[in-house]
C-alpha cells in the first residue's frame, strides 16, 4: 500500500511483504515502488498514518471520523476524516548558538508530549494494494527539533549547570578577549605605520636608483659617442697614412711609366717627323713637276699664238688644256699614292704609339690595383680590429649599465617582496582580528540573548 502524508518531514517505509502464493502480484507490486500490497477490501489507515510521520516521533490513538466511498467495485476509493495522537520518541532539541567549540542546546519538545493531528486522507486501489494519501489540517511542526544524537558530541543543554558554567566562563572571557584585541588593533595599527614608513623609503629609494641610472646611462652615452669619435679619427688618421704609403709604393712605377711614356713619345715623334718630311718633299715634288707642266704648257700657248691664226690657236688651245688636265691628274695619281702611303704609315705609327703605351698604362694598373688591394685589405683589417676595440669597449658599457640596471631591479623586486609579505602578513592579521571581533560580538548577543530568554 502506497500513502502520502503531506508533513514537513516523511519518513522511509519498508514494503509489506506479499504472500508467497501472490509471487505476480508481488512483483508488480514492487516495480512500481508500492508500500505494500494486500487482499483486504480496505487499507489499514493507522498502521500507514505511523509509517508516513517522522521517526523521531511515534503515533498514538488514531480515529476514522468520517469515511466515504468515491469509488465503484472495480475501482474502489475511499475518503476519510481522521483524528490522531502524535508525541516525540524522546525530548527534541534544536540549537540556540555555540559558544567555543561547544553548542548550545534548547530544549523545544519532550518525551512523550503528546499533540494532535487532524485532517483528510485518500485511499484508492490499484492492482493489488492500496495507495493512500494525507491532507493534514492541523499539525505540530514535525520539522522543530531533532534527537539530542543527531548533534555534536560537545554540547550544553539550557539550564543545566554546565550551561550556567560555559555562559559564566564566556562572560568572563569576554573583556580578557576584548582587551586582547584592542592591544592586537593598537599593535596593527603601529606595524601599518612601520609598512607606510618603509613602503615610503622603498619608493624614495626607487626614485635615487632611478635618477642614479639616469646618470649613468648618459654619462654611458656620452662615452660611447666619444669613443666613436675617438674610432672615427684613428680610422681616417690610419687611412690617411696607409693612401701616403701607397702614394710613395706608387711613385716608382709612376716614374717608370712617365719615363717610358716620354721615350714613347719622343720616338714617336721622331718617326713621325721623318713621314711628314718625306709627305712635305712628295708633296713639294708634286707640286714643282706642277708647275713645271702649267709653265711648259704656257710657254706651248705663246709658240701656237705666234704661229696660228685665232680660229686655229682657239682649237690649239683646247686640246692643249685637255692635255694639261690629263697630264696634271696624272701627276697627282702617281704623287696621291705616295702620300697616302705616308699617310698610311702616320696611322701605323699611332697604332704601335697607343699599343705600347695601353701595356704600360696596363702594366701599371696591375701595380697599382695589386698596391690598393694590399692597402685595403690592410685598412680592412685595421678597420676591423677597431671596429672590434670600439664594439667591446661599447659592450662593456653596455654590460656595466644593464648589471646596475639588474642590480636595481633586483632590489626593487626584493624590496617589493618584503613589502607585499608585510603587507599580506597586516592584513591576515586584520582579517584575523576582524573574525575575533565578530566572534567576541557574536558571543556577548548570544551571551545577552541566552540571559534574557532564560
Amino acid at each position: 500500500m502506497n500513502s502520502s502524508l503531506s508533513f514537513p518531514l516523511v519518513a522511509e517505509r519498508p514494503a509489506r511483504r506479499t504472500m508467497a502464493g501472490r509471487a505476480l502480484a508481488g512483483l508488480i507490486c514492487a516495480a512500481l515502488a508500492l508500500t505494500g500490497c494486500s487482499s483486504e477490501n480496505k487499507p489499514d489507515l493507522a498502521q500507514e498514518f505511523a509509517r508516513t510521520i517522522p521517526a523521531a516521533w511515534q503515533a498514538g490513538s488514531f480515529k476514522i471520523e468520517v469515511e466515504e466511498s468515491t469509488g465503484t467495485k472495480v475501482e474502489p476509493a475511499y475518503r476519510y476524516r481522521f483524528k490522531a495522537e502524535v508525541s516525540p520518541r524522546a525530548d527534541l532539541f534544536q540549537r540556540a548558538g555555540t559558544l567555543g567549540d561547544t553548542e548550545i542546546l534548547k530544549r523545544v519538545r519532550r518525551k512523550d508530549e503528546k499533540d494532535e493531528v487532524l485532517g483528510t486522507a485518500t485511499a484508492s486501489r490499484y492492482a493489488e494494494s492500496w495507495q493512500t494519501a494525507f491532507q493534514p489540517q492541523k499539525a505540530p511542526n514535525f520539522g522543530q527539533g531533532a534527537p539530542v544524537e543527531t548533534f555534536s558530541a560537545r554540547h550544553v543543554v539550557v539550564g543545566s549547570s554546565d550551561y550556567r558554567k560555559l555562559l559564566q566562563d564566556a562572560k568572563t572571557s569576554l573583556d580578557s578577549r576584548a582587551a586582547t584585541l584592542e592591544a592586537d588593533q593598537k599593535a596593527w595599527l603601529e606595524a601599518i605605520g612601520g609598512f607606510n614608513t618603509r613602503q615610503r623609503e622603498q619608493q624614495e629609494k626607487a626614485r635615487e636608483n632611478n635618477e642614479a641610472y639616469n646618470r649613468e646611462h648618459q654619462r654611458i652615452q656620452q662615452e660611447r659617442q666619444q669613443l666613436q669619435v675617438q674610432a672615427r679619427q684613428q680610422t681616417q688618421e690610419q687611412n690617411r697614412v696607409l693612401q701616403g704609403a701607397l702614394q710613395e709604393k706608387l711613385a716608382g712605377p709612376r716614374e717608370r711609366l712617365n719615363a717610358q711614356t716620354a721615350e714613347l713619345d719622343r720616338d714617336h715623334r721622331l718617326k713621325l717627323a721623318q713621314v711628314q718630311a718625306e709627305r712635305a718633299r712628295i708633296d713639294g715634288e708634286r707640286n714643282q713637276q706642277r708647275r713645271d707642266l702649267r709653265d711648259a704648257h704656257n710657254r706651248d700657248l705663246d709658240a701656237a699664238s705666234k704661229r696660228l691664226d685665232r680660229p686655229g690657236f682657239i682649237e690649239y688651245r683646247a686640246q692643249a688644256d685637255e692635255k694639261l688636265r690629263a697630264n696634271t691628274a696624272a701627276l697627282d695619281k702617281q704623287f696621291g699614292e705616295r702620300l697616302n702611303q705616308t699617310r698610311q704609315q702616320e696611322t701605323q705609327l699611332a697604332a704601335e704609339r697607343r699599343t705600347k703605351l695601353e701595356a704600360l698604362q696596363a702594366d701599371y694598373r696591375a701595380q697599382a690595383d695589386a698596391l690598393t688591394k694590399a692597402m685595403q685589405e690592410e685598412s680592412a683589417a685595421s678597420r676591423e680590429s677597431a671596429n672590434k676595440q670600439l664594439n667591446d669597449q661599447i659592450a662593456a658599457l653596455d654590460a656595466a649599465l644593464e648589471q646596475l640596471r639588474q642590480k636595481q631591479q633586483n632590489e626593487t623586486r626584493e624590496a617589493n617582496r618584503q613589502l607585499n609579505a608585510l603587507r599580506a602578513e597586516l592584513d591576515s592579521r586584520q582579517h584575523e582580528m576582524g573574525q575575533r571581533r565578530q566572534a567576541l560580538q557574536r558571543d556577548a548577543q548570544l551571551i545577552a540573548r541566552l540571559e534574557q530568554e532564560e
